[in-house]
Protein backbone atom coordinates (compact mmCIF):
# COMPACT_ATOMS: atom_id res chain seq x y z
CA UNK A 1 0.00 0.00 0.00
CA UNK A 2 1.24 3.48 -1.32
CA UNK A 3 0.53 6.30 1.48
CA UNK A 4 0.16 9.93 -0.11
CA UNK A 5 1.45 12.52 1.67
CA UNK A 6 -0.63 16.16 1.40
CA UNK A 7 2.12 18.48 1.22
CA UNK A 8 0.40 21.25 0.24
CA UNK A 9 -0.60 23.11 3.66
CA UNK A 10 3.10 23.03 4.58
CA UNK A 11 3.44 24.72 1.11
CA UNK A 12 0.52 27.21 1.69
CA UNK A 13 1.97 27.72 5.09
CA UNK A 14 5.62 28.86 4.21
CA UNK A 15 4.33 31.04 1.56
CA UNK A 16 2.45 32.61 3.99
CA UNK A 17 4.88 32.80 6.36
CA UNK A 18 7.85 34.05 3.46
CA UNK A 19 5.20 36.47 2.20
CA UNK A 20 4.56 38.12 5.79
CA UNK A 21 8.57 38.36 6.35
CA UNK A 22 9.25 39.67 3.09
CA UNK A 23 6.58 42.33 3.46
CA UNK A 24 7.80 43.33 7.34
CA UNK A 25 11.28 43.60 5.37
CA UNK A 26 9.85 46.07 3.04
CA UNK A 27 8.45 48.19 5.56
CA UNK A 28 11.64 47.81 7.55
CA UNK A 29 13.42 49.31 4.89
CA UNK A 30 10.29 51.88 3.58
CA UNK A 31 10.89 52.90 7.68
CA UNK A 32 14.59 53.18 6.99
CA UNK A 33 14.52 55.11 3.78
CA UNK A 34 11.88 57.63 5.70
CA UNK A 35 14.07 58.41 8.18
CA UNK A 36 17.35 58.92 6.18
CA UNK A 37 15.78 61.00 3.99
CA UNK A 38 13.24 62.98 6.49
CA UNK A 39 14.20 62.88 9.81
CA UNK A 40 18.26 62.55 9.93
CA UNK A 41 18.46 65.81 8.26
CA UNK A 42 15.87 67.40 10.82
CA UNK A 43 17.63 66.06 13.34
CA UNK A 44 20.72 67.58 12.42
CA UNK A 45 19.66 70.79 12.30
CA UNK A 46 18.46 70.72 7.88
CA UNK A 47 15.39 71.75 7.01
CA UNK A 48 15.66 71.05 3.80
CA UNK A 49 15.54 74.79 2.66
CA UNK A 50 17.92 76.31 0.11
CA UNK A 51 18.66 79.02 2.43
CA UNK A 52 21.34 78.98 4.37
CA UNK A 53 21.63 78.95 8.21
CA UNK A 54 22.65 81.14 10.01
CA UNK A 55 25.39 79.11 11.64
CA UNK A 56 26.34 78.34 8.68
CA UNK A 57 26.80 82.24 6.97
CA UNK A 58 28.51 82.90 10.76
CA UNK A 59 31.02 80.02 10.32
CA UNK A 60 31.58 81.03 6.78
CA UNK A 61 32.19 84.45 7.88
CA UNK A 62 34.46 83.26 10.59
CA UNK A 63 36.52 81.65 8.04
CA UNK A 64 36.80 84.56 5.71
CA UNK A 65 38.13 86.99 8.49
CA UNK A 66 41.13 84.29 9.10
CA UNK A 67 42.62 85.07 5.43
CA UNK A 68 41.52 81.58 3.97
Amino acid sequence: MVKIIDRSHNLQRFESTFKELDDKCHQEKLELLIRGCILDPILAGDDGSDEADTEDIEMDEAFEEDGA
